[in-house]
């Protein structure tokens, strides 16, 4: 089952709620722009401090918040990528804000939190993994066009994953593009399979065609790129 979430979802994007003296607040704070995170190799980091964040997104690896939708549940940042990097699509670009692997730790319920069918993406100890792509459609061209959203994320790990059928939650509300508009961030989440989880570090976004909204008829062909992965 697939959910549409409006503005947040379930404290991977937005938070709130937490009152720990010690908590970091992320409120209105985003990651600058990683140019290492384009196409080349990476020299990673790995993070052995996790942080609560009481408001704002997970910006560090290690940085995790509760979920306000499960008694126990928490998210943790394990890994990511802040491109920042326009995909050019024909007249528009998709732009990649940034990619998030995501660790979903001791869960009474998560299909009441709104995570379903985990059962096939646990761990040995019960946690789930998710992959978040965030990015927005710039059309500065003189046409309006039509835009379905990204098509498929290509893991190094060989796990393939299509966004019109594999993905958990997304929040693209519209498929129409209007001349020299640029749209507010949307994002897509899918569970990533939890043995291959630790050996990705590229993940290529397919960013599906772009059309003519009276037509239908395709006007650019889907493009690829490729981002490093840090941890």
């Amino acid at each position: 089952m697939k959910k549409i979430v409006f503005g947040l979802l379930f404290g991977t994007l937005l938070l709130s709620g937490c009152s720990q003296s010690k908590a970091v607040d992320n409120t209105g704070k985003t990651n600058e722009k990683d140019s290492s995170a384009i196409v080349v190799e990476s020299t990673t980091q790995s993070s052995t401090d996790s942080k609560e964040v009481s408001n704002g997104e997970l910006l560090e690896v290690g940085q995790w918040t509760k979920d306000k939708n499960d008694e126990t549940g928490k998210v943790e940042l394990i890994a990511h990528s802040n491109p920042q990097a326009d995909i050019p699509l024909g007249e528009a670009s998709i732009f990649i804000s940034n990619i998030k692997i995501l660790k979903y730790i001791d869960y009474t319920d998560p299909y009441s939190a709104g995570y379903y069918d985990t059962t096939n993406y646990k761990d040995a100890e019960g946690n789930f993994y998710g992959l978040q792509v965030s990015f927005k459609i710039k059309n500065n061209s003189e046409n309006d066009y039509g835009y379905n959203g990204l098509e498929y994320a290509i893991l190094d790990n060989g796990q393939q994953i299509d966004f019109s059928s594999d993905d958990l939650a997304y929040s693209m509300t519209t498929t129409e593009f209007f001349k020299k508009t640029e749209s507010k961030e949307f994002y897509r989440i899918a569970f990533l399979d939890p043995s291959k989880v630790d050996s990705i570090s590229k993940v290529t976004i397919k960013t599906g065609n772009l059309y003519d909204p009276s037509s239908y008829s395709t006007v650019a062909e889907s493009q690829e790129a490729t981002f490093n992965i840090s941890r």
